[in-house]
């Protein structure tokens, strides 16, 4: 669903247990996927390597927002997943990694670890 409703529900989360949080095996598409991605609902941003880095932005920035500083942290999944890579190739979850086809880091790896350095 939508980041704003994320952020409602991690805000009441944190008021209420006063426990770090952070959104764990989380992925977004940067590219349609050929097939893979057709049935799914509308989402926020386009599936493009700059909509897949929005995406993560809205994430760490929902977070740093949270309460009380206890928004911690984004875990990707299959972040490493290589759409040409064998033992990948047929997986969706390929086209949700952090790296394209040919092995670049896509820009959401610059997202993410800006988010990752501590604040001063």
């Amino acid at each position: 669903g939508p980041i704003g409703q994320l952020k409602n529900t991690f805000t009441r989360a944190a008021r209420h247990f006063h426990k770090p949080l952070i959104v764990a095996e989380t992925a977004y598409p940067f590219t349609d996927g050929r097939r893979w991605f057709h049935n799914m609902k509308k989402l926020d941003y386009r599936f493009t390597p700059a909509g897949q880095a929005r995406y993560a932005a809205a994430l760490v920035t929902m977070l740093k927002g949270l309460p009380d500083g206890l928004g911690r942290g984004v875990l990707w999944w299959g972040g490493e997943y290589n759409a040409d890579a064998p033992e990948f190739k047929n997986s969706p979850w390929s086209y949700r990694g952090l790296f394209n086809a040919q092995g670049n880091a896509l820009p959401t790896m610059r997202v993410l670890g800006r988010a990752a350095r501590p604040r001063n």
